[in-house]
């Protein structure tokens, strides 16, 4: 995955930080934990800066009693990496 990013130049890297990957979804069947999914909006945002990529990032998805904190932790990991 690296190499892709040192052969091509980009101008926008867009981030559909979904949560319906998360164990609890009813509808989703990855059963990704919260601490796994922070772990992968870190690794997208951390390629996007390390890179020099802008970034777009839209939350979607997601029928698990947990979606806010989801959505929170992804926008504090932007805030965090990004800032």
């Amino acid at each position: 995955m690296k190499r892709i990013f040192k052969d091509q130049e980009f101008d926008l890297l867009i981030y559909q930080a979904g949560a319906d990957p998360y164990k609890d979804d009813p509808l989703g069947k990855l059963s990704i934990s919260i601490e796994g999914l922070k772990q992968r909006d870190e690794l997208v945002l951390n390629i996007s800066r390390k890179y020099k990529i802008p970034v777009a990032i839209t939350l979607g998805g997601g029928y698990s009693k947990n979606i806010v904190d989801i959505h929170s932790n992804t926008v504090c990991s932007a805030q965090r990496i990004i800032s």
